[in-house]
């Protein structure tokens, strides 16, 4: 397994991680870029881009007391959540 398969893999599994909802879609909680880049990914964009070939994930970026907050989120597998916009 290559070194970028391996970072993308510890991210992936970072964001699973993070807790599951069923409201008001499934979903997966909130990542806070600094827990991503604690992961020691050297390019986080680049692996988080590679992952949304197959996984939707979502960001956050909102400015609380002048500081940029960063997150990502799981949604899911592109396929399951097409299937659920579509009403299949």
């Amino acid at each position: 397994m290559s070194d970028r398969q391996t970072q993308r893999a510890r991210l992936l599994a970072l964001l699973q991680s993070h807790g599951f909802s069923y409201s008001p879609k499934p979903r997966y909680g909130w990542v806070a870029l600094p827990e991503i880049m604690a992961l020691g990914i050297a390019s986080h964009t680049r692996r988080i881009h590679e992952l949304r070939k197959e996984w939707e994930i979502e960001l956050r970026d909102e400015w609380v007391g002048g500081q940029r907050r960063t997150a990502y989120r799981l949604v899911g597998k592109k396929e399951a959540c097409n299937s659920a916009h579509n009403g299949v």
